[in-house]
């Protein structure tokens, strides 16, 4: 009897960690070489709000929109990923980054409230005054 049960138990623990291997839909794509890789990052963002949007306290909602764009590259030039500012009815409401990789498109991260990373780097005026650190 007591071995039927941990049987059961084994079971059930095999069935939900099997599962759990697989990625959300929602947050990573892959994609075929003659996809639209911006269109279908712009469609995951969209998902993304409309997934989030009854936890964002308001705000991010059915007028949350794309507002600016944000191209990313890795060192051979190619474009990488995207981050995709919002705003909801004029008002920016955070940003959504999505990452290409391994013809896979993953959300990597996302705020409804604060800004891209790359909104607070210094401008370029500004770092030729920072000391170089590895020389």
């Amino acid at each position: 009897m007591l071995a039927k049960k941990r049987i059961r138990v084994l079971s059930f623990i095999m069935v939900a960690l099997f599962l759990l291997a697989f990625p959300s839909d929602a947050f990573a794509l892959e994609l075929s070489e003659k996809t639209d890789v911006r269109a279908q990052a712009e469609k995951m963002v969209y998902e993304n709000i409309a997934l989030f949007a009854p936890h964002t306290e308001g705000t991010w909602n059915e007028n949350t929109q794309i507002n600016e764009v944000t191209l990313l590259y890795d060192l051979d030039d190619n474009v990488n990923g995207y981050i995709f500012d919002l705003t909801t009815n004029g008002k920016a409401t955070g940003y959504t980054q999505v990452d290409y990789l391994f013809d896979e498109l993953i959300v990597s991260s996302f705020s409804y409230h604060a800004e891209n990373d790359l909104e607070v780097i210094p401008e370029s005026e500004e770092l030729e005054d920072l000391e170089a650190v590895n020389d």
